[in-house]
C-alpha cells in the first residue's frame, strides 16, 4: 500500500461508480485509484450497476450520477442504502432540488467537482462503512 493510501485511510475498499459519461467515470476512477483505492467498479446504467452487485460484492461505497442516458439512478440508490451500503449523488443538480429532496439522508458532490472534493466524499462514505460495519 503506498503512503498516500495509509494517509487517506481508502486503500483495500471497493467502490462503485455509476456514471455514464466516459470520461468522468475514468477521470473519476483515476484520482481514486491514484489516491489508493484498489477496486474501483464502473458502471454507465443501471443495468450494469445491477450486474456488478449480482456478482456479490462487499461494496465500501457509491457514487451515482443522477442523471443516467434515458433514466436516472435514484432507483438503484434506494436498494444500495436499503443494503447499507454508503451512497453519495455526483450530480449537476442542487441538493435541494425536487429530484434531491426525497434522499436527504445522501450527500451531493456538485457538478463539476474537483479532485479534492471527490476524495472528500469518498472518505466520508468510508467513515459511514467503518461505523455500518461496527454496529
Amino acid at each position: 500500500m503506498n503512503q498516500k493510501a495509509r494517509r487517506s485511510g481508502v486503500a483495500q475498499h471497493l467502490i462503485l461508480l455509476v456514471e455514464n459519461e466516459l470520461t468522468v467515470a475514468l477521470e473519476m476512477e483515476v484520482a481514486l485509484r491514484e489516491e489508493g483505492v484498489c477496486d474501483v467498479r464502473i458502471a454507465g446504467n443501471e443495468d450494469a450497476a445491477r450486474d456488478i452487485l449480482a456478482s456479490n460484492p462487499v461494496l465500501s461505497g457509491a457514487i451515482l450520477d443522477v442523471n443516467l442516458s434515458g433514466g436516472t439512478s435514484l432507483e438503484l440508490a434506494e436498494e444500495l442504502v436499503a443494503r447499507g451500503v454508503p451512497v453519495a449523488f455526483a450530480t449537476g443538480y442542487d441538493a435541494t432540488s425536487e429530484q434531491l429532496a426525497r434522499y436527504p439522508d445522501i450527500p451531493v458532490i456538485s457538478k463539476p467537482f474537483g479532485r479534492h472534493e471527490l476524495i472528500a466524499a469518498v472518505n466520508a462514505l468510508l467513515s459511514r462503512d467503518r461505523e455500518r460495519r461496527r454496529a
